[in-house]
């Protein structure tokens, strides 16, 4: 029965034409972008490619990293990377007749569930989705900041929760135009540019980036396109993971980056299917957790990491907590926050 459900499923998506084109190209990536430290030799990561082509270092500034027989990514057989190395270090691969630059980030990225929805704004002064409220997120020591990202009629990527600002519907409208509203603080709306050179930083705090559009303006593959070109552009992949309302979107990006951590926002796809699909986990409004039967448990046997959103009150924190969820996204990540930090004592 179980594979009559997903036949029906992806013959429906067919259907409806929600499976993603296969005109986009797999990119060269890492299955893993950070160096535990403290260890010698360590394993990085794993290359996976499109093509099987020998790859080799190219330009590795530090001496630190080599490429094994298996494409392992790892430390030197003698390197180690401790407390007071430097934060992270630029490598150069060749494969075939391709370069490509890699970020390799020193692992202190907190791990505290945590996630600021639209940035930390609501007691700082800063307007959602703001470098400010991004800013804060950090300083507070969230584990990752959400923010949401759409395609304006320039085809730039612009960062703001709702469909306009303003009035200004920001896919109808050039950023420069959008640009001109003043916000809190006085600052302007940002780009993703703007939001990754921020975050690279630092490497404590993440990011999510939630993918936007229109229902009426098809352009979810542009946008999902355009956000992986620019995280790779920056070499911001260890900071960057991906959700979305749009299945699409998110199909998109795991066909052009295998190993993005994509969730996605509703249950209106199967979790088997899902799970077929590469999704990385789950990212449901927090009432599912109590409606859907046994969601948590298949989630477990599946490997499908969890979020709950928007979870700002303490017993639904307390809630969710007890339940050992992955993250837990909140406008109040200053009450979660000091919640966990009393859970240790």
């Amino acid at each position: 029965m179980k594979i009559i459900r997903l036949c029906i499923l992806t013959v429906a998506m067919l259907a409806a034409g929600t499976l993603c084109a296969e005109n986009y190209k797999t990119l060269l990536v890492l299955d893993n972008y950070t160096i535990p430290t403290d260890l010698k030799g360590a394993k990085i990561g794993r290359f996976i490619m499109p093509q099987k082509e020998t790859i080799s270092i190219l330009k590795d500034a530090s001496e630190l990293f080599e490429i094994s027989e298996n494409r392992e990514l790892r430390l030197r057989r003698n390197k180690i990377i401790t407390a007071t190395s430097a934060m992270s270090y630029l490598i150069t691969v060749q494969y075939g007749n391709k370069q490509k630059t890699f970020e390799i980030v020193k692992d202190d990225f907190i791990k505290n569930k945590v996630v600021a929805h639209r940035g930390a704004w609501k007691n700082s002064g800063a307007s959602q989705n703001t470098l400010g409220a991004l800013q804060y997120a950090i300083d507070l020591g969230c584990q990752a900041s959400e923010f949401d990202v759409w395609m304006t009629k320039d085809k730039r990527i612009a960062v703001n929760h709702d469909a306009d600002l303003q009035g200004l519907i920001i896919e109808k409208r050039a950023l420069a135009d959008l640009q001109q509203i003043k916000l809190n603080n006085n600052e302007i709306i940002p780009t993703l540019e703007d939001y990754i050179h921020l975050i690279k930083g630092q490497n404590k705090t993440r990011i999510v980036l939630e993918l936007k559009s229109n229902k009426g303006n098809d352009n979810i593959l542009a946008l999902a396109d355009s956000c992986v070109q620019i995280v790779h552009r920056m070499n911001a992949q260890a900071w960057v993971d991906y959700i979305s309302f749009d299945y699409r979107g998110l199909k998109l990006i795991r066909s052009m980056d295998p190993t993005a951590h994509t969730s996605f926002l509703e249950h209106s796809v199967d979790l088997d299917l899902q799970k077929i699909d590469a999704m990385s986990g789950i990212d449901y409004h927090f009432s599912l957790y109590d409606k859907i039967e046994k969601l948590h448990e298949r989630c477990k046997m599946l490997k499908l990491t969890m979020n709950a959103w928007t979870v700002n009150d303490q017993e639904r924190m307390e809630h969710f907590l007890d339940m050992d969820i992955d993250f837990i996204t909140s406008d109040e990540p200053e009450m979660l926050l000091k919640i966990i930090e009393l859970r240790k004592q």
